[in-house]
């Protein structure tokens, strides 16, 4: 499809398509096949929309987000945030970590599925956030351990104990061991 070789499954014809990696605004066509964009330029489509100079832009990530601090559960967010281009985001659950626990982010998880919007969770790692608080749970490294095993966790969340970083705390030190090597915050 991208060469041009066979028909595109879907052509978005005549738009105005944003270049994210050069900043303009490009007139062609969207070569749509298996999901993907195949290409971008002049292409015939198996069905084809014609779009008449209406702007198609890639959809935004929003790499830090904290949706239950939005007081609206995972499904009413991702009603607000993708009818404004939003389509993906990597959400940090702690605030309902430090209430619930490990039962909190499992209700997340759940919460985030089956929507319109892709949901990336992280594990929490300051659960309570400070020596200083009180709260309703704590996550210890066996448990960020436990929830790297479980579909949609992609990493640990906002480690926001850099002096526990710089020290080497035990505790901080074990934590982002238990990542096994995947993406950490913070």
């Amino acid at each position: 499809v991208a060469l041009k070789k066979q028909r595109a499954e879907l052509v978005l014809k005549n738009c105005r398509i944003v270049n994210v990696f050069s900043g303009e605004i490009e007139e062609g066509d969207v070569a749509l096949e298996g999901g993907y964009i195949a290409g971008v330029g002049r292409y015939e489509g198996k069905k084809e929309i014609v779009i008449d100079g209406k702007v198609v832009c890639p959809g935004f990530i929003d790499a830090h987000v904290h949706i239950e601090s939005a007081m609206v559960t995972p499904r009413v967010f991702a009603s607000v945030v993708v009818a404004r281009g939003t389509t993906s985001v990597i959400a940090d659950p702690h605030e309902i970590a430090n209430v619930l626990g490990i039962p909190g982010i499992e209700y997340m998880i759940r919460a985030s599925e089956n929507l319109p919007l892709t949901v990336h969770m992280m594990a929490p790692s300051c659960v309570p956030a400070t020596s200083f608080e009180t709260s309703g749970a704590e996550i210890s490294a066996d448990d960020i351990a436990k929830l790297m095993q479980r579909k949609g966790i992609l990493g640990l969340g906002e480690m926001m104990n850099y002096p526990g970083v710089l020290a080497g705390d035990p505790q901080v030190i074990a934590k982002i061991s238990a990542t096994e090597g995947r993406i950490i915050d913070g």
